[in-house]
């Protein structure tokens, strides 16, 4: 049940209403136990804040390693591939004509960005490079 003053009334606070001493007492009586009250939810929302601080925290420090090996495993099937197999869809991407490429050579170039695997590839098959 929410703490309401027993004093309160929105016409003492227009009027500036200064309550007595026995008022002041009264309500001081009164405050205490939802004092003590606000209090603990004070420290347990603090410290339920430092929790989740510190889950977070943890969350992202794991996320991290686990993610990546995710991508790891799901680009696998490519990366199990042999040099051989690779460097004959190379050829066959290479020597199929690409609306705009009019020199042929742009094909060889964004093979050899993809990553560092790729470019060696692309690197050791001269072909590549020939229109």
């Amino acid at each position: 049940m929410p703490f309401i003053p027993p004093f309160y009334n929105k016409s003492d606070l227009r009027a500036f209403y200064t309550p007595s001493e026995s008022e002041v007492l009264a309500i001081q009586s009164d405050l205490s136990k939802p004092s003590i009250e606000l209090d603990a939810l004070t420290a347990e929302i603090t410290r339920t804040k430092s929790l989740l601080q510190f889950l977070e925290d943890r969350h992202t420090r794991l996320n991290i390693p686990v993610t990546r090996t995710r991508q790891f495993i799901a680009a696998s099937p490519v990366r199990r591939l042999p040099f051989d197999v690779l460097r004959i869809i190379f050829l066959s991407f290479c020597h199929t004509p690409v609306p705009g490429d009019v020199m042929g050579y742009q094909l060889p170039f964004t093979l050899a960005v993809v990553c560092s695997h790729w470019r060696a590839i692309v690197m050791k098959t001269p072909v590549l490079w020939t229109v």
